[in-house]
């Protein structure tokens, strides 16, 4: 399934509202600009999605970790900016895995 959205805050709005519907929350992810500084991909996902990285060896902790929370979870929206269409300023969804 292939949406198209006016900027990146449409996105956002649209994929907040969908899993507000469905009983999750989400989170913005992944962002990539170009040498401008203006947002060319934008990836929202499940709010517990994803894994805890493991930066410092367990031994060396002085505490233990917090219980997990996370889960992998596939349920993502990436909109990448489309440069063909409207001056530019058009986000087409990519790839999109939604939670039923």
């Amino acid at each position: 399934m292939q949406l198209q959205f006016t900027d990146e805050e449409a996105v956002y709005r649209f994929y907040k509202t969908y899993a507000m519907m469905h009983g999750f929350a989400v989170r913005l992810d992944e962002v990539r600009r170009d040498s401008d500084g203006s947002v060319i991909m934008r990836q929202i996902v499940y709010n517990q999605a994803g894994s805890r990285k493991e930066e410092v060896e367990k031994d060396e902790r002085i505490r233990d970790h917090r219980p997990l929370t996370r889960s992998c979870c596939p349920a993502r929206i990436r909109a990448r900016l489309d440069k063909k269409f409207n001056n530019g300023r058009l986000f087409r969804s990519t790839k999109s895995t939604l939670m039923n």
